[in-house]
């Protein structure tokens, strides 16, 4: 039988998703030709590393504060593949406005997808700062609504 659910595995999936986020944000942002594209990008790159940072400092009130090891980063990289899809998102190869358009969706779905997970999170630490749950969930929400303000002002 395998090792016991810890806390500290869901903050690290956390950790390790918010890093994945970080460098996904990273990559369209180098891509992109557009000023006001790269800005957005660049935004939730930084703001993803604060998350991580956020996550860490959980990790290190309620968890054991270790970092994992070689083999927990690819058991937590093969949760994120199946929770996540990263590898579902195809490099943006031709700059068109339907390759634009597939990363501000797969973007939205990630942030879906995020937001889901921390309230799973949320209701298995339930008491433990919930105050920290609902600033992450905000946050989460604003990702959300700057992705389709982009998508709807750039007319996809």
């Amino acid at each position: 039988m395998g090792e016991p659910f810890r806390v500290s595995d869901l903050l690290d999936t956390l950790i390790r998703l918010e890093e994945r986020g970080s460098a996904f944000y990273e990559d369209l942002a180098a891509r992109t030709k557009s000023e006001r594209a790269r800005a957005l990008f660049e935004e939730l790159s930084r703001e993803e590393r604060e998350h991580e940072a956020l996550y860490s400092a959980l990790k290190k009130e309620f968890g054991d504060g270790a970092p994992p090891d070689s083999d927990r980063i690819r058991h937590l990289d093969t949760l994120i593949r199946q929770s996540f899809a990263f590898e579902e998102f195809r490099p943006i190869l031709k700059d068109s406005d339907k390759a634009w358009e597939q990363a501000i969706d797969f973007a939205i779905q990630l942030e879906k997808n995020t937001a889901a997970y921390v309230r799973e999170i949320r209701s298995i630490l339930r008491t433990e700062a919930p105050e920290v749950f609902e600033a992450i969930l905000a946050e989460e929400e604003r990702h959300l609504r700057m992705l389709a303000d982009y998508k709807n002002e750039a007319g996809f």
